[in-house]
């Protein structure tokens, strides 16, 4: 068995929040989150990993279908993913956001719950955090 790793951040969210209410300009503390969360997921990007470890690899058809380059992010008349996301504040909350309707299945799976096959446009808070 792999070894594991448990942090509980109950605790230390509880202590950020807290740290929020008393800030006087909270836009400043959420701009600041939000661009560490745009840099993480750049990181990823450029990694091509997630949290778990390294992305699922390519189909070999999709390999034959596509122009060479890092995953999610060909360039062209649409642009990748990773050029379509943005970090977004307001005084409670900080979030990054992709205008991209691919986004939801890429983060979130295409499992039963998925928004995907259901035609709706929806353009998902990649992470987020509320004061």
């Amino acid at each position: 068995m792999a070894n594991e790793i448990i942090v509980d951040m109950g605790s230390a969210l509880k202590a950020i929040n807290a740290m929020g209410r008393r800030v006087d300009n909270t836009g400043e503390l959420t701009a600041a989150i939000s661009e560490v969360m745009m840099s993480d997921i750049s990181d990823h990007f450029l990694k091509e990993e997630g949290p778990d470890g390294p992305w699922q690899a390519l189909s070999e058809n999709t390999k034959k279908n596509r122009k060479p380059g890092k995953i999610l992010q060909q360039q062209g008349k649409q642009g990748g993913l990773l050029g379509s996301l943005s970090p977004l504040h307001d005084s409670q909350s900080a979030s990054v956001t992709a205008n991209k309707t691919y986004a939801a299945a890429h983060n979130y799976g295409l499992g039963a719950r998925s928004v995907v096959g259901t035609g709706r446009r929806v353009y998902p808070r990649v992470y987020g955090a509320t004061l």
